[in-house]
C-alpha cells in the first residue's frame, strides 16, 4: 500500500498492539483516487464459462520476492519459507527467462479446463518450503491479493487457481527438487470487455 500511494509508513510496536500510520500526506490524498480505482477493477472474471475472448497478451507487474520476504520477517509475519514463480506467454507456451521452466499450452488447458491459455499473460506459482507454519495460509492470501492489486486494471482478470496439484505440475515442470511444493497459483490475462466484472460485489 505504501509503495501504490507513494508514501513512507511509520510502524511502532508495542506489547499488545502495532500501530502503522502512512506519511507524506500530499502524496497520499493525491493517489488515493488510483487506489480507489485499482479496488474497483479488481477482477477474477466471469466464473461461469470459459475465460475466453483475450485481447493480446500483456505483461505484468511482479513482486520483489527478496524485499516481501524482508518486510514479513521484520513484522514477524512470515518465518517460514515460500517460493514465488512467474511463467510469461511468450507466443509458444510459458516461461521463465524465456527458456526454462516451460508449461505447454496442451497441459494447462487439460490441468485448468476453464481456461483458454493460448493468448493469455501470465501464471504466477507459490511453492511452500518444508519450514511451515500456521501463518501460511494467511501469508499466501496476502501475497497473491497484493499482486491481484498490482495488476489490477479495465479488462485485466487475476484468477485465483486453488487446485494445485504438487505431482502434476513437477512432472509437466520436469523437477524432482522436494525443497519447494507447487501450492497456489494465480492466472493473471487481459479480456474483452464482454469477459470482465467491472463491479464486485
Amino acid at each position: 500500500m505504501a509503495n501504490t500511494l507513494d508514501c513512507k509508513l511509520d510502524i511502532k510496536l508495542n506489547d499488545n498492539y502495532d500501530f502503522i500510520s502512512l506519511l507524506n500526506k500530499p502524496r497520499l490524498e493525491n493517489n488515493l483516487t488510483r487506489l480507489h480505482n485499482q479496488y474497483l477493477n479488481r477482477s477474477s472474471g466471469n466464473y461461469y464459462g470459459m475465460i475466453t475472448n483475450f485481447e493480446n497478451i500483456s505483461n505484468i507487474a511482479t513482486l520483489d520476492t527478496i524485499q516481501v520476504k524482508k518486510v514479513l520477517n521484520l513484522m514477524r509475519i512470515l518465518p517460514t519459507d515460500i517460493n514465488i514463480i512467474y511463467f510469461k506467454n511468450n507466443g509458444n507456451g510459458f516461461y521463465v527467462d524465456n527458456d526454462q521452466h516451460r508449461l505447454s499450452y496442451e497441459w494447462l488447458q487439460l490441468e485448468y479446463p476453464f481456461w483458454d491459455p493460448i493468448n493469455g499473460s501470465a501464471i504466477t506459482l507459490f511453492e511452500v518450503g518444508k519450514n511451515i507454519n500456521s501463518n501460511i495460509i494467511e501469508t499466501i492470501s496476502f501475497l497473491s491479493q497484493l499482486l491481484c492489486l498490482k495488476n489490477s486494471n479495465i479488462n485485466f482478470i487475476n484468477r485465483p487457481v486453488k487446485q494445485v496439484l504438487p505431482l502434476h505440475w513437477r512432472k509437466e515442470l520436469h523437477s524432482n527438487d522436494s525443497t519447494y511444493t507447487p501450492f497456489y497459483a494465480l492466472i493473471s490475462t487481459k479480456v474483452s470487455k464482454t469477459n470482465f466484472n467491472e463491479k464486485l460485489y
